[in-house]
């Protein structure tokens, strides 16, 4: 495939600055470590990704042989393993490597939609490669969880190209009627999938079969789902590309950001959808020892260049097996962006960005090596934020049986 490059020219460039006096963001419940029981001893939490109600929060857990995904109520500790064809086992769990076939990842992925859907809290998931959707709701004062059906039919799959192994599938927006699309990767061919409103699927991007591409990340637009985001990676490089009709993908298909040998990964929309916030290696891909992300943002609209926010950022990528950054940067509004600063004489410290001043300012948690946020808008100016953590400044990084936790709290925005 022919490559197009554009000048990496930067029109403008938000300079760094810590914000003094009053902070923007502060707790109004400060960090506390999830409490998951027996099934997280020893093991590695990852991923936290919060329910759009608040009530519950999705994470991964993953050893040395396996990748599970649970959900969990903070407030009591209600547990729910995600599993399709083996709904509710926790002693089952998905081996990464018992199965020998080329680029094959035997994991679950799961997604909330953005927004409650009929009162309830819908969420898709894969579990044996096949791409399933339930329902988490409130009975008689404790979480109820719908048992997953899957999101197409086999007699579905076989009317367009079969579909291999879906990975990372992403949901969107609940719309008026219908239900929220569903975006994901056909392993096998690299392509993006949708499986529409009305529970059809549709191929959504194209490629030759020879070309080495594969296509992932894919976010649609957070108010109509008219338009999609997504990462291409070919030929050495990860660009960003957009579908601006989702009616009409291979003829609206564009490419938005694409930096000469680096990588583009993991864009998340504002809330109102006029910008996208990514990272990308731009400058440091010809020093693999020395990968370094930062933190950009582009006007899909403008079709102006995107503009450097931070450098040295920490994407969500901290198991090379675990596949690409899929969560990324975390929006506060339409002007603050959270993300985590890759620093090691700090500890990885969580990080924001205002847009309108370019302050960047760092977030007080107490705790270090911290990864993978993930923000909701609670809608009353509070946010509920959860990531993953090696503890407070005491712990003992030392011992062999140290493993990542998840924290979360509550922020405010002080205006």
């Amino acid at each position: 495939m022919k490559k197009y490059f554009h000048r990496a020219v930067f029109l403008a460039v938000i300079s760094f600055a810590v914000a003094r006096g009053g902070e923007l963001l502060s707790f109004i419940e400060k960090p506390q470590q999830l409490t998951t029981g027996d099934i997280g001893k020893g093991v590695n939490h990852y991923r936290p990704r919060w329910s759009p109600d608040g009530r519950l929060l999705s994470f991964e857990l993953i050893d040395g042989q396996s990748l599970r995904t649970f959900i969990i109520a903070p407030a009591t500790g209600e547990k729910y393993e995600c599993r399709g064809k083996v709904k509710n086992k926790s002693e089952s769990s998905l081996d990464l490597f018992d199965d020998q076939r080329a680029e094959r990842l035997a994991v679950t992925r799961l997604s909330w939609s953005g927004r409650l859907f009929n009162g309830t809290a819908m969420y898709c998931f894969t579990d044996d490669g096949l791409p399933y959707k339930a329902f988490a709701y409130q009975s008689k004062g404790k979480m109820g969880f719908s048992t997953p059906g899957e999101l197409i039919r086999k007699s579905d799959q076989s009317k367009k190209n079969v579909i291999n192994d879906v990975l990372l599938p992403e949901l969107g927006y609940p719309p008026a009627k219908g239900q929220p699309p569903v975006i994901f990767t056909d392993n096998q061919s690299g392509s993006l999938f949708a499986i529409t409103e009305t529970q059809q699927l549709k191929q959504m991007t194209y490629h030759k079969p020879q070309e080495k591409v594969t296509d992932f990340c894919g976010r649609f637009h957070p108010t109509d789902n008219k338009s999609l985001v997504f990462v291409r990676a070919f030929e050495g490089n990860a660009d960003l590309y957009i579908i601006e009709d989702v009616a009409y993908p291979e003829e609206s298909t564009k490419p938005l950001v694409t930096f000469a040998k680096s990588e583009e990964l993991a864009p998340s929309w504002s809330p109102d959808g006029s910008k996208i916030a990514f990272y990308s290696n731009f400058g440091s891909a010809d020093t693999p020892e020395n990968k370094t992300f930062d933190l950009y943002v582009i006007n899909p609209q403008s079709q102006k260049t995107p503009i450097l926010i931070a450098k040295s950022v920490r994407p969500d990528n901290v198991e090379d097996k675990l596949s690409p950054p899929y969560i990324g940067p975390q929006w506060i509004g339409n002007d603050i962006i959270l993300f985590v600063k890759d620093d090691k004489h700090l500890k990885d410290p969580l990080m924001y960005v205002q847009l309108s001043t370019g302050a960047i300012s760092m977030l007080t948690t107490e705790t270090i090596l911290n990864d993978s946020p993930n923000v909701l808008d609670l809608g009353d100016g509070t946010y509920l934020i959860a990531y993953t953590t090696f503890g407070k400044p005491s712990t003992d990084l030392s011992k062999p049986d140290i493993s990542n936790k998840i924290f979360y709290g509550k922020l405010i925005l002080n205006k």
